[in-house]
């Protein structure tokens, strides 16, 4: 997916491997080094496999660092002012939980820039279809969508836009402003009631056979809470298609 969105941008790649060494007593004076030779190693035959997506021009540079994937990526995306972070996801059952205390959640909420997350065993194939599952509140500038406006370019997407609601008092049309944004694309506008969002969202895109799903990522609001591990449930969202996450600042 990096590589496909890069070609049609002409934009850079760069490949990021964070480790860190667990200490505890008794622990081999060395193996910090050890693991920093075969993350490089692994870097390197990564960097190989991919030689020939630079001889079609597009640039791939990399990075080892030891720290938290999370701080790693953060600072890195600060330093090479990078526009979209864009990693795998593996949860507890490989495929379906993508949200449970995992990298990804944690990049995405400690990142300010946009995150595309891939699930696990996910085949790459062009993003005809786009789901936008907004909540009620707006956003205070649209120019967040961007991201998901260029991707439809890129693509020639079709985009549904779809606002959960617990209760029919609450259901309402998406803000105006973004309504306007994303005219050119006529996209298909629906109002879903139900008291489990994730289920909602989940029911949709496989209804709709969407290729992507996109959700803003806010301080409050409902869809934030499928970014938080549940005490109750251990499920709290899964996706089965690549899933872009847009920060409001």
């Amino acid at each position: 997916m990096a590589i496909e969105l890069a070609g049609k941008v002409n934009g850079h790649i760069h490949l990021v491997h964070a480790y860190k060494l667990v200490q505890r007593a008794g622990s081999f004076i060395g193996i910090e080094e050890m693991m920093r030779q075969d993350a490089e190693k692994d870097m390197q035959a990564l960097l190989e496999k991919y030689r020939e997506t630079q001889l079609l021009g597009i640039q791939m540079g990399s990075s080892v660092v030891k720290g938290e994937t999370k701080s790693v990526i953060s600072q890195l995306t600060d330093d090479l002012d990078i526009d979209l972070v864009v990693m795998g996801t593996q949860g507890s059952s490989g495929l379906k939980e993508v949200f449970i205390g995992s990298v990804t959640n944690n990049v995405i909420n400690k990142t300010r820039i946009p995150v595309l997350a891939i699930p696990a065993l996910c085949d790459y194939k062009p993003i005809e279809r786009i789901t936008l599952a907004i909540d009620g509140k707006g956003v205070e500038d649209v120019k967040i969508y961007r991201p998901l406006l260029e991707i439809a370019a890129i693509y020639e997407s079709s985009l549904s836009i779809i606002h959960v609601a617990e209760s029919e008092a609450e259901s309402k049309k998406p803000q105006q402003e973004l309504l306007e944004l994303v005219a050119g694309l006529k996209p298909n506008v629906h109002s879903i009631v139900s008291d489990d969002i994730s289920e909602a969202i989940t029911e949709f895109v496989a209804g709709d056979k969407s290729d992507l799903l996109c959700l803003v990522k806010r301080e409050r609001g409902f869809i934030n809470s499928l970014f938080h591990v549940s005490q109750t449930k251990r499920s709290v969202f899964y996706t089965e298609v690549p899933l872009l996450v847009l920060r409001e600042s």
